[in-house]
């Protein structure tokens, strides 16, 4: 039975859509938490809410569950009654099934312990199944939860139930009718059975060839005479050990559902309580005064407003600055960006900077959320947002000596004020809500010479004055590596060839460098890790050094995967571009960026101060200094003019990302001032048309908001 009830379950799986649906959302149910996954994702919040006692009766936020009165009714219980409520309604049901065993074990009959036996497990095997899919045990299956969930033929089946099983019972105690006979029999002899199977008045022969069908007779007479109330076709003794495994197996049963709702509600609850996803969470704050979100320079990017009911409503006085990093909160969606990430210390949750506030979280009183200071400064925020409108792109300002994030924009951009209404039509048809700064990855283009010509200096394999063949077109591996517009320049220094962008050039460094050496100062600049202390992006990804030929090392140490048969690399996010100025900045030191600056309490006092964080030492000082060198080039007479900026001295350098469209992305790295940097900047247009403003303008406009705002 149970071979072939695997072998229904996998055919089901393969030839029923409903059933691969039913799967996958129990294998994972918050990858579409609003969608297919609402009910379950919904029932594991209430659950955890419901902890250890519950929160009372009529106090739960079950009504979230779509149909809770029914399919979930269970999830109810769980969180109005918490842990022991809900395991006493286990331990009914366990009960039940015991019971209805021992009345099976107990029956005078074949017929009457089989229907007690069949009845029992459908009601037990109902309750497993639907508590186990609540509680994602098991995939979830709809049914009602026998004697509990509301639907009039449901309690009607079971009561039938309980009606059938009283009745068996009711012939096992002999209520009914009293029992006659011992229980045993004597031993028949053959002569009896012949006596009761011969007809009235005949006489038997004692012959041979009769004594075979008397024999036949007399089998087919004890079969009858042992066709007592007492006997079957099992045996007593033998149904009863079989019925006893059974009480065994489904207590295993309820045991496991106890202990699985036990790892809900108690130990996996804090986890799902402060998901950013959950609305339970988020509706139950509105009664508390949310702290607000201000950049460096003092500007309200968030704060809570008081509602005439006593709640509270968030609101954003700026607009939608910053919107990507400051995020949003609603009671459907859940939070995200700065609120979700702060989300503890903005709703006081966790307050220590005093006895009294200490005093206080631990009893779970309630009090205004603390203050989260922004590294952004609101004048080059504006300056990016500004200079990106009517583009898709993003730019990304830091400060190279801490790490700080200065500024922080993509675009398009959302309206933050409104997200319930956004997130219902689809979050923008634009991709207003995708972060092209933090989670686009993008292809860097010649900007990832950088790092090529990094490895180069720090392994020695070549110097800024070391000269190679540029022709316009160069086989390399077997296929060939040109330059842009197939331009040729001849014989060059490494440092030209980094000016004018040369990928025949660094196709060849590549190689001399290696494809491991190459990946392993990738890395070291940050690649393959989330960047971020608290705001974290996508990881950039670099190939496999193994899987990298000839040619592919050489277009990737120009900065254009080309990968065929496994993951291409370079592939970046714009604020691991950032990171890599800035560590060529910080003389080789990569800082990892950050967004919150300080927690103030209510009372303005400074909660936590975040300290600056180094991700190692990507390459050395010397080496830094010369790459700086030869961006400084870049920028005075190669192709990043455009970031020139009157006075000061820019080092950067640009980058034309192919995308396999006619137009390509425009890209650019860069910092600023020259001799003691305190601004990197990190740039991305995506489908750049020539006629267009390009990376390196952009750049130089934001970087003179920066120094400006600055004081430099």
């Amino acid at each position: 039975g149970l071979a072939l009830l695997a072998v229904g379950a996998v055919g089901a799986y393969k030839f029923l859509s409903h059933v691969q649906v039913r799967f996958q959302i129990w294998a994972d149910p918050f990858k579409d938490a609003q969608g297919q996954g609402y009910q379950i994702v919904q029932s594991l919040y209430s659950l955890a809410d419901g902890g250890l006692v519950g929160v009372g009766i009529g106090n739960g936020m079950a009504n979230n569950i779509p149909v809770v009165e029914s399919d979930f009714i269970f999830s109810a219980i769980g969180e109005e009654m918490g842990l022991l409520g809900g395991g006493a309604v286990l331990i009914l049901f366990m009960l039940f099934a015991v019971r209805g065993l021992t009345t099976a074990a107990r029956a005078k009959s074949d017929l009457a312990a089989f229907s007690a036996t069949g009845l029992t497990a459908a009601i037990s095997f109902q309750a497993f199944l639907i508590v186990g899919g609540v509680t994602r045990l098991i995939p979830l299956t709809g049914v009602t939860l026998p004697f509990m969930s509301q639907g009039g033929s449901s309690l009607l089946a079971s009561f039938i139930i309980v009606a059938l099983l009283l009745r068996a019972g009711d012939e096992a105690t002999g209520r009914e009718a009293e029992l006659t006979g011992t229980g045993t029999m004597a031993a028949i002899t053959d002569d009896q059975v012949a006596s009761a199977a011969a007809p009235t008045g005949t006489r038997f022969a004692s012959t041979p060839s009769y004594s075979h069908g008397n024999h036949s007779a007399g089998s087919r007479m004890r079969r009858r005479l042992l066709d007592t109330p007492e006997s079957g076709v099992l045996g007593r003794v033998a149904l009863a050990n079989r019925l006893t495994r059974a009480v065994f197996a489904f207590t295993a049963l309820f045991a496991i559902l106890i202990g699985n709702l036990t790892y809900v509600q108690v130990i996996k609850a804090k986890d799902y309580q402060d998901m950013p996803t959950n609305n339970h969470t988020i509706a139950r704050s509105k009664y508390i005064q949310r702290g607000s979100i201000i950049t460096s320079d003092g500007v309200t990017l968030a704060e809570s407003l008081q509602q005439e009911d006593g709640t509270y409503a968030r609101s954003y006085p700026n607009g939608n600055m910053a919107a990507h990093v400051v995020g949003y909160v609603s009671q459907q969606y859940g939070t995200a960006g700065i609120e979700s990430v702060m989300n503890d210390t903005l709703t006081g949750s966790k307050d220590y900077s005093s006895w009294n506030n200490a005093i206080a979280s631990l009893a779970g009183q309630t009090q205004p959320g603390n203050t989260a200071k922004l590294t952004i400064d609101s004048r080059i925020q504006t300056a990016a947002e500004q200079a990106l409108k009517g583009f898709k792109g993003a730019v990304v300002v830091m400060d190279p000596r801490t790490g700080a994030v200065l500024a922080c924009a993509s675009s398009p951009t959302y309206d933050n004020t409104n997200i319930d209404a956004l997130l219902q039509s689809g979050g923008g048809e634009d991709g207003s809500m995708y972060d092209r700064a933090m989670d686009a990855l993008y292809t860097p283009g010649s900007t990832f010479k950088v790092v090529t010509l990094s490895a180069a200096l720090e392994t020695g394999t070549a110097s800024l004055t070391s000269t190679y063949q540029a022709p316009g077109s160069m086989d390399i591996g077997n296929a060939p590596v040109t330059n842009s517009a197939n331009e040729s320049y001849g014989t060059i220094s490494l440092q030209q060839a980094f000016a004018v962008s040369s990928n025949v050039v660094f196709g060849q460094v590549a190689n001399e460098v290696g494809a491991s050496s190459l990946v392993q100062f990738a890395n070291a600049f940050g690649y393959g890790q989330k960047l971020g202390q608290d705001l974290t992006t996508a990881a950039s990804i670099m190939a496999d050094p193994s899987l990298m030929t000839e040619w592919e090392t050489a277009w990737a140490g120009a900065g254009q995967p080309v990968g065929m048969d496994h993951t291409p690399g370079p592939q970046t996010t714009v604020m691991q571009n950032c990171v890599i100025a800035a560590a060529i900045a910080n003389s080789g030191v990569v800082m990892d960026p950050f967004f919150v600056s300080q927690i103030l309490a209510p009372d303005g006092t400074v909660v936590k101060t975040t300290q600056s964080r180094s991700l190692g030492q990507a390459v050395s000082s010397a080496t830094a200094d010369q790459v700086k060198q030869a961006m400084l080039a870049v920028v005075q007479s190669g192709t990043g003019t455009d970031a020139q900026i009157p006075g000061v001295k820019v080092a950067g350098k640009t980058g034309s990302a192919e995308t396999g469209g006619t137009n390509v992305n425009s890209m650019f790295v860069g910092f600023a001032p020259y001799d003691s940097p305190t601004v990197a900047i990190s740039v991305a247009l995506e489908d750049y048309d020539k006629h267009d403003v390009e990376a390196a303008k952009i750049a130089g406009i934001v970087l003179t908001a920066a120094l400006a705002a600055q004081g430099a």
